[in-house]
């Protein structure tokens, strides 16, 4: 026995306009989500370099700003204060570790080193400077066509 049919399938043409405006709405969120979200910090300035190898192993970090205080684990920190920190960390983790020193590039050399001597202290073997690598990409420089170069007397 065959029932009739009372519905019939749509066949007019594909609407694109709710799709696009979906799209539009998702777009305007991943533009704007970088540009909303509060990111606390310090603007730290990392001298450049090129070529310089990783770190394995278990890592510490410390960042020095430009006016010369010290932040750890997101707080600004005395050097005393960081220094039973560093200590007590190493105990947490049970092996060596490296300190690796974000420092601001007008931050003195003696801070530094004074910093890199605390962290010895504290029982740290390495203490190394973190760096910003150079661009990768290069800009290109403009040339003139060869073709139009050849035809000039």
């Amino acid at each position: 026995m065959k029932f009739p049919r009372q519905l019939r399938p749509f066949r007019g043409s594909f609407d694109f306009a709710p799709y696009a405006g979906v799209f539009f709405c998702f777009m305007l969120f991943i533009v704007l989500q970088s540009s909303v979200i509060y990111h606390p910090g310090v603007q730290v300035d990392l001298p450049k370099a090129e070529g310089l190898p990783g770190i394995t192993g278990p890592v510490l970090v410390a960042v020095v700003d430009a006016s010369g205080q010290i932040f750890y684990d997101n707080q600004i920190i005395e050097e005393k204060a960081l220094q039973s920190a560093l200590r007590a960390e190493l105990r947490r983790l049970g092996q060596s570790a490296t300190l690796v020193i974000q420092a601001d590039g007008n931050v003195k050399y003696d801070q530094l080193l004074h910093l890199s001597t605390l962290a010895r202290e504290a029982g740290i073997e390495k203490a190394l400077l973190a760096t910003r690598p150079a661009t990768a990409l290069q800009p290109v420089p403009i040339t003139t066509n060869k073709l139009n170069a050849s035809k000039q007397p």
